[in-house]
């Protein structure tokens, strides 16, 4: 498993502070804490992006 550090946001253009919010709010893609470190899975990050947009086209 391939992991990458904060922020799958530059992916989005989105801040810092917005990923965290999503993942307070559970709505943003899954995410675990490595330290004091927020990483995420590029799979997972794909899968989130892939699943916003089929909800955006319906």
């Amino acid at each position: 498993m391939e992991v990458r550090s904060l922020p799958p946001a530059g992916l989005h253009r989105k801040t810092r502070a917005t990923v965290y919010q999503w993942r307070r709010k559970r709505t943003g893609p899954c995410g675990f804490r490595v330290g004091r470190h927020l990483r995420f899975d590029p799979d997972d990050v794909r899968a989130w992006v892939d699943s916003r947009r089929s909800e955006a086209a319906a």
